[in-house]
């Protein structure tokens, strides 16, 4: 596996947290990827609107877009919207790859995330910065959209037909 990304890159970091963060964003940037914040999910439409990324890291319990929703479900609920062309009016963003993050291990949520189109893989916090810089680098020189689960240091992938 390459430390390097492939020249170019960009990536969307969705967290409402992003101060925890920096270790990582430091690693990536050494590696040459270009990363990008939004601390909400109305601040990465906004940027998925007007520019084009590579990847999207996702904290699936994002504060909700409206006050009706649920936050355990507002991450779900930014994929659906991803995917059905809502977002991103400036380029397809319906193949865009997704690395989702959760610290949620409900069975159910776990499913949704699994069965969500474009879902990279999905890691369960919390997660070592090294293991999530390897994902990212993984998910970058990837060109096939996968899923898989990583937890701690067991990694299992599964692949949709």
């Amino acid at each position: 596996m390459s430390e390097t990304a492939p020249s170019g890159k960009a990536l969307l970091w969705i967290d409402d947290e992003p101060h925890s963060l920096s270790c990582e964003r430091l690693l990536l940037e050494k590696s040459g990827v270009h990363v990008e914040w939004a601390t909400t999910i109305a601040e990465a439409t906004e940027r998925l609107n007007s520019k084009r990324y590579d990847l999207i890291i996702l904290d699936c319990m994002l504060p909700p877009d409206s006050p009706s929703e649920e936050p355990i479900r507002a991450g779900v609920t930014f994929l659906d919207r991803l995917r059905s062309g809502k977002i991103g009016a400036s380029c397809d963003n319906r193949k865009l790859k997704v690395i989702v993050v959760t610290a949620i291990g409900s069975m159910h949520i776990l499913e949704t995330l699994r069965k969500a189109e474009g879902v990279e893989r999905i890691m369960m916090k919390p997660i070592a910065t090294r293991e999530m810089h390897e994902a990212i680098m993984e998910s970058l020189g990837r060109s096939e959209i996968g899923t898989g689960i990583t937890t701690g240091s067991t990694r299992r992938h599964t692949r949709r037909a």
